[in-house]
């Protein structure tokens, strides 16, 4: 995951790229549990533009069907 200011690059591997699928996704929330970001997950190398999202710490989740991996990431 490589943070820039009003910028977030998510690079997968290609073993979890291949399976994560059309259906995956990323949704960004803040510590309270509020959803501030939805995008589907299109390549290996996802880019989310963030400057939308406040200063602060956030939790990322990438989703599929089968699996939810959770990073907390942080705003600056």
């Amino acid at each position: 995951m490589i943070q820039e200011k009003n910028h977030l690059t998510i690079k997968l591997d290609q073993l979890v790229f291949l399976k994560f699928n059309a259906s995956a996704k990323i949704e960004i929330y803040k510590t309270l549990g509020q959803l501030v970001l939805k995008e589907q997950i299109t390549s290996q190398n996802t880019g989310i533009d963030t400057k939308d999202l406040c200063e602060g710490v956030y939790v990322l989740n990438l989703i599929n069907e089968e699996k939810i991996i959770s990073k907390k990431i942080v705003k600056q």
